[in-house]
């Protein structure tokens, strides 16, 4: 049975679905053969806002029906841009890093790795799981390795912060309450379902929640910042960033750089400075330039 969210992104209707991963095992190692699921085979698309968000195509829409959930377990595949991480049913708490020519992954919410793939090795940490995966060389420094992070229905955490913009995340969310912290790349958050939260750090990136009373904050550069549904809280932050506030009682504040506001439906405030453009606003705040 496949159960898919609808979100808005301006006029657009996007379809977000659910998440899953791979098979329920009890305690297995992580297997020295290639796992194939469904989801490896999903289409991918670039960012529709040009410059904004990764620069490889990544997955946008998953139908869930067909695939067994992963439960207490976690997967990295390689993919043809780069890494892909899921989760299972657990708390994913997951901190991915860069060293010495490596991509390391840290998930203290998780019992046992369920697939590895043959560029990644498990190593072993205090609490739950840890892997490192080689970096391959077409990754340089003007063509960006994308990761792509899938955790699904607990409250889950990435933080990948500490990344260079070497590297681009894609973190779609499921149910429950996330935490999503960007690195330097040029990165993309879908928030799905519950009171979710993200920071883009620098890089120009595509943030957008959904269901929930949501925080997000764009950070460096000029970024993409959509609310949804909810009473939502936006920070603009340094660059030129579009803030959309859509349903709900939002409250946006532009930030620095010359900023476009639009709050939606709902009674909404802003803060914004004599340079912004404000659409659809009940209460604005005005500051100089």
């Amino acid at each position: 049975m496949s159960r898919t969210i609808f979100a808005r992104t301006g006029t657009a209707l996007v379809a977000l679905s659910a998440l899953a991963a791979g098979l329920v095992s009890t305690s297995a190692p992580a297997q020295a053969e290639e796992y194939h699921d469904p989801t490896l085979d999903l289409p991918r698309s670039t960012s529709p806002w040009p410059g904004i968000g990764p620069s490889r195509p990544f997955v946008q829409s998953i139908n869930i029906g067909g695939v067994v959930p992963l439960k207490n377990q976690a997967m990295v595949n390689r993919t043809e841009h780069g890494l892909l991480f899921r989760g299972g049913q657990q708390n994913n708490n997951t901190t991915i890093t860069q060293s010495n020519g490596q991509v390391r992954f840290v998930d203290t919410g998780t019992a046992s790795w369920k697939y590895l793939d043959p560029s990644c090795t498990s190593i072993n940490v205090p609490q739950g799981v840890g892997a490192t995966c080689t970096i391959a060389s077409k990754f340089a420094d003007s063509a960006p390795m994308l990761i792509e992070v899938w955790p699904r229905l607990g409250n889950d955490t990435i933080d990948s912060s500490a990344l260079s913009d070497r590297f681009e995340i894609s973190f779609l969310g499921d149910r429950g309450h996330d935490v999503a912290l960007t690195g330097d790349g040029a990165d993309f958050v879908n928030g799905a379902q519950d009171n979710d939260r993200a920071s883009g750090g620098a890089g120009r990136d595509w943030l957008r929640t959904n269901i929930g009373d949501d925080w997000i904050d764009g950070g460096a550069d000029g970024d993409y910042l959509v609310g949804v549904d909810g009473q939502d809280v936006i920070y603009g932050g340094t660059g030129d960033d579009i803030l959309i506030g859509l349903a709900g009682h939002d409250k946006l504040y532009a930030g620095e750089g010359r900023d476009k506001v639009s709050c939606g439906a709902g009674s909404d405030t802003a803060e914004a400075k004599s340079t912004d453009k404000v659409l659809a606003c009940e209460s604005v705040s005005r500051s100089r330039s």
